[in-house]
């Protein structure tokens, strides 16, 4: 039902899902997605956080919580989310998404270095080459002095 837009539905039968079978964390991530894309983002992130602990090696879980928590502005969290996913498996979106998170920090040192990992990793991830374009365009930052660094 969540791939067709029919988020409620969704959300009704992961929830039958999870009375039948408690411990079945990809149902608790994915009615967290679904909650997501009706804007229920504290229940989401319960639901996330849930699936995480039932499973804490879900890099779908971290992935999917550290986007919220990007989409929320809550960027350290984004970033811990983002990072416990890499410790588990490489993903060049996941290093795009926490890129952004340390972009929105204002450390443009590590965002680089993520848009650079997720772009070698698929050169085609057009939020990589966004993320690049807008650090290789971006004013240096200035002194007291006015300097550039």
């Amino acid at each position: 039902m969540a791939h067709v837009g029919r988020y409620e539905s969704a959300i009704a039968d992961f929830t039958e899902a999870m009375r039948l079978q408690p411990d079945f964390p990809l149902a608790y991530c994915n009615r967290g997605l679904a909650k997501t894309q009706l804007g229920r983002y504290d229940e989401a992130l319960a639901d996330y956080t849930k699936a995480i602990e039932q499973d804490p090696k879900s890099i779908y879980c971290y992935f999917n919580r550290g986007t919220l928590y990007l989409v929320m502005g809550e960027y350290q969290n984004a970033i811990d989310d983002f990072s416990r996913q890499l410790e588990l498996g490489t993903n060049a979106m996941t290093y795009s998404r926490r890129g952004e998170a340390y972009e929105a920090l204002g450390d443009p040192q590590k965002a680089l270095s993520d848009f650079q990992a997720a772009a070698q990793l698929d050169p085609k991830l057009e939020s990589a080459r966004e993320g690049l374009a807008r650090l290789a365009n971006a004013e240096p930052p200035q002194h007291s002095d006015g300097a550039s660094k």
